[in-house]
């Protein structure tokens, strides 16, 4: 209620005091119901102010002295939460693999996974240095205050650099919050298919491969050709490479020539008979993956992120034109995604479909449209979905 500015001061005030007990209005962070509140500053675009909180917990709290938890350790959560907090990251949502950033305890911590080590460094580390000025994931800098555990599973490498003031520009942008499955969104899992895919071997597959959509409205192609010269056009297939779930997703890929304007709308799914009616409450959700160019080089810039999936209605209306929004507040047509998406992130979309009820779905398209672009752009959307509300 009230907005991000409204939560942030009752959170202000909830810090207040940091182990206040059982009766207490204010945080008790000696028991583990309380564990992951620092981090939701996170989510609201002010992860400055979850280093300052974390950092007070790791020294005001916590010490080598007798006594120096604050509270039961209840088989090593309390412990794991300093230890967490240190390395500057928690596990802030249970069932997923996002980790939420705050500002290391040490100079340097190096974590030994199965696949391969994690260094973590945090260039000024110290009591007078909690605040995060710049982060590189793996060599690349980065404004998000959050990862994906995949991110590293493999080996990597996390860079902080701290300073003794806030930093407010780092992790503010809509773009550079952690993933909420709140906000007037659903979870993937949060409602009853009415269609959906993963992708995989018996899944629902696409019913096209490299087909561009030139039957209005569909958008056809303009300015656009093959990332390669193997192929004769803009891509779309089905492939292992990379997935939010399962092993398998749809690959993405083109060349925009420059001029304006540059788009391709490739056909995917054709559902013109199973009378998909839109209701109510409907949302149009999936998951996409824009490559940047040190993921690949054949991508240039940002342009991966001016990709969004369309939805094409019977009556020869589109989702893209619609004017709806997804849950980042920008319209769902492709031009618009690029200041919401995460380059080498899952990034999950969802649009409520509820002012076009009464619609009916003819096919689904995945759209490129980038206005002057120049240069290759590429990725992978995964588990796309229609679903309702869950009835009682």
């Amino acid at each position: 209620m009230g907005g991000p500015q409204a939560a942030s001061a009752r959170l202000d005030r909830f810090f207040t005091q940091l182990n206040g007990g059982f009766s207490s209005t204010y945080a008790y962070l000696g028991n583990e119901p309380c564990s992951e509140t620092p981090w939701i500053y996170n989510f609201l675009g002010e992860p400055w102010k979850t280093s300052d909180i974390v950092h007070r917990i790791m020294t005001q709290l916590f010490s080598t002295a007798p006594g120096g938890l604050p509270g039961n350790d209840d088989l090593g959560q309390m412990a794991s939460l300093y230890v967490l907090a240190a390395l500057g990251m928690h596990p802030e949502i249970p069932g997923d693999d996002v980790l939420v950033l705050n500002a290391p305890l040490f100079p340097q911590a190096i974590v030994h996974l199965t696949n391969g080590d994690v260094t973590i460094t945090a260039k000024n580390a110290g009591d007078d240095d909690p605040y995060v000025q710049s982060l590189a994931v793996n060599g690349q800098l980065s404004n998000a205050s959050w990862i994906r555990f995949s991110q590293i599973a493999h080996g990597g490498a996390l860079e902080f650099t701290l300073e003794p003031t806030p930093n407010t520009n780092w992790g503010c942008n809509p773009s550079d919050l952690p993933p909420s499955y709140t906000d007037g969104m659903a979870s993937p899992q949060a409602g009853t298919y009415v269609w959906g895919t993963g992708l995989e071997t018996n899944d629902i597959q696409p019913t096209w491969t490299d087909t561009v959509d030139s039957s209005p409205p569909g958008g056809g192609t303009v300015g656009v050709g093959p990332i390669v010269n193997t192929v004769s056009g803009p891509e779309l297939a089905i492939r292992n490479e990379n997935a939010q779930s399962g092993n398998r997703a749809i690959m993405y890929s083109g060349t925009a020539k420059g001029g304006s304007p540059c788009h391709a709308y490739m056909k995917i799914f054709d559902v013109s008979k199973q009378n998909i009616a839109v209701s109510p409450g409907m949302h149009f959700s999936y998951w996409i993956f824009p490559q940047s160019s040190a993921n690949i080089n054949l991508t240039s810039g940002n342009n991966s992120a001016y990709v969004a999936l369309d939805v094409i209605f019977s009556d020869g209306s589109t989702l893209r034109d619609s004017g709806l929004a997804n849950q980042y507040g920008v319209q769902a047509n492709p031009a618009n995604q690029v200041g919401v998406l995460q380059l080498d992130n899952w990034n999950y979309v969802t649009v409520d479909l509820t002012p076009l009820a009464g619609k009916t779905i003819n096919r689904i398209d995945l759209g490129y449209s980038q206005p002057n672009g120049l240069g290759g752009y590429r990725g992978y959307v995964d588990d796309i979905s229609l679903t309702v509300p869950f009835r009682k």
